[in-house]
């Protein structure tokens, strides 16, 4: 939360280091923390010169990523489906062939494949090939031989179970909630200050 963030690093940059600060009621852990400041650093800027070589490289690589989506629409743009896979290999393009493709598979290490996989299978259409899609290792076409439909059948087989699992998943958050409010509500007053 970024209000309560805030206020930490307020408190911790206003406290000496070596110093501890009154406990402070951490909402997402559900109790109280202690924190001790042992070193603190003013807030400024990184001077320039500290910092043009991270500049240059991150904006030679933001440079790269806008060449290779601009080679990706101009490859997907002049080749489409005809013999795509064939001219990829001709240009020393990565070409990687799956027998079955799926929002869980892996590409080059990708983190998340997902907008990818979307784009190929959308369509759900043989002989198919997908528009760019930039992803964090780089831009990729997705070429898609044969659709398969998924089967609905064993889907519609446990439709009643999923709905039972659902119901009983809405009314476990409700209660974990109601108790959640309860405890938030009972404050514990320390009287010890005021005899």
């Amino acid at each position: 939360k970024l209000g309560e963030s805030r206020s930490i690093a307020d408190r911790a940059f206003n406290t000496k280091p070596g110093s501890i600060f009154e406990p402070l009621y951490r909402e997402d852990l559900k109790s109280y923390v202690l924190m001790e400041v042992k070193e603190s650093q003013s807030r400024g800027f990184k001077p320039i010169s500290s910092v043009s070589d991270e500049i240059r490289d991150q904006l030679m690589q933001q440079k790269q990523e806008k060449l290779a989506y601009e080679e990706a629409r101009r490859f997907h743009s002049e080749y489409r489906y005809r013999n795509i896979i064939a001219q990829a290999k001709r240009q020393n393009h990565q070409v990687s062939d799956y027998d079955y493709f799926s929002l869980s598979s892996i590409v080059n290490d990708e983190p998340n494949i997902e907008p990818l996989a979307r784009e190929m299978l959308a369509y759900g259409r043989d002989e198919f090939v997908s528009k760019p899609v930039e992803l964090s290792q780089g831009s990729y076409l997705g070429v898609v031989k044969t659709f398969h439909r998924p089967d609905m059948t064993m889907f519609e087989q446990q439709i009643p179970a999923l709905r039972e699992k659902l119901i009983e998943n809405k009314r476990g958050t409700y209660y974990s909630r109601w108790i959640r409010e309860k405890v938030d509500r009972a404050r514990v007053r320390d009287w010890r200050d005021s005899l």
